[in-house]
């Protein structure tokens, strides 16, 4: 039996420690054992690169230097064609431990053949058991009861939805850059403020509630206003997010860097409408006219949308992106696409430099 160590860990049950629970879950339903030490495993298997090496003795660092199966996942986008890319440091000590990397987005993967580095291609994994359409089951009213929004909020309103991090932990009066939180609001600061409201969930979305104070923008924020990093507490279960996208008109994700986001594979896995930059998987899930390289174009498209809404064209998307997300991300699919790349990691001659 193959023998695999599972790698990398965020240890607050956030995106890390859900990618890593999925596979150890996948593991065990295609009969690969998982084992505790990496020195005596087949396979190491990192799904975060950033932390390969974080917390790890000189030693260990050595012996896993010449580990012969150890595959490394780009967890967040590794931008090695950007001369000015902040990371290229530390993702050129981690290249040397990596026999191949996971790629979670064709765009990486088409940026990883390019510069000869050997990868593969397997998205983040998602609960397609969790993440699946309400919208025939509950209604928005009855939705919107259960997280406290009052009906005159959204009543003859479009709700547009943002569930990401756009403050720096360091300084949560900075915006995170990769998010890019400041063309969310030049998006939405000069549309008809009786037209809209933004929804706002999860923790860290100060950059983002000053902004719509400062601008004017209706908002309804699902949580606790706080001046402190509220990291924990206004962090939002998961078993809620399909309720919350369930709520939704539409969803925006405006970054300018992402391994994902997974924002769109749970948008699409759960039939809510999104636009998005053209950022990490997007490509890959949305119809070509959701993904948006202009800013005009995408202000132009979200105003469209929300003052002309073309409901039959919208539908028919957001149907295709459906059916998209459940070839892509179907537990067969993912199986196959795992088992494949632990077979052809073997192949493939290490290059130790």
């Amino acid at each position: 039996m193959m023998k695999v160590y599972v790698d990398g860990a965020d240890n607050i049950g956030w995106h890390v420690d859900v990618e890593r629970q999925h596979l150890q879950d996948t593991l065990r339903r295609i009969g690969i054992r998982e084992v505790p030490d990496p020195l005596k495993a087949d396979i190491v298997h990192n799904v975060w690169w950033d932390s390969f090496i974080l917390n790890r003795t000189r030693l260990e660092r050595v012996l896993l230097r010449f580990k012969r199966n150890t595959i490394v996942t780009a967890s967040n986008f590794v931008n090695i064609d950007d001369p000015k890319y902040d990371r290229r440091s530390l993702f050129n000590v981690i290249k040397k431990y990596a026999r191949a990397w996971v790629a979670p987005s064709l765009k990486q993967k088409r940026l990883f053949d390019k510069q000869g580095i050997a990868c593969f291609y397997q998205p983040f994994f998602l609960d397609l058991r969790l993440f699946y359409p309400l919208r025939d089951e509950i209604s928005k009213d009855d939705l919107a009861h259960e997280f406290g929004i009052p009906k005159e909020i959204y009543k003859n309103r479009v709700m547009i939805g943002s569930y990401q991090r756009d403050s720096e932990g360091k300084d949560l009066k900075r915006p995170k850059w990769q998010k890019d939180p400041d063309l969310l609001i030049d998006i939405l600061r000069d549309l008809p403020k009786h037209a809209f409201v933004l929804l706002l969930a999860g923790p860290r979305r100060h950059y983002v509630i000053s902004k719509c104070k400062e601008h004017s923008i209706p908002y309804w924020y699902v949580g606790t206003e706080t001046t402190d990093d509220d990291l924990r507490h206004n962090a939002v279960d998961v078993l809620l997010m399909p309720k919350l996208y369930a709520l939704l008109d539409l969803y925006l994700v405006t970054s300018r860097s992402e391994g994902g986001p997974k924002a769109v594979m749970e948008a699409t896995a759960t039939r809510t409408p999104i636009m998005s930059t053209n950022v990490g998987i997007a490509e890959d899930f949305l119809d070509r006219h959701n993904v948006f390289d202009d800013t005009d174009d995408y202000k132009k498209a979200v105003h469209d949308f929300v003052l002309h809404n073309k409901a039959d064209i919208h539908t028919a998307r957001v149907e295709e992106q459906y059916k998209i997300c459940k070839n892509i991300l179907g537990q067969d699919a993912m199986d196959r696409r795992l088992k494949d790349i632990y077979a052809n990691v073997r192949k493939i001659k290490a290059v130790f430099t």
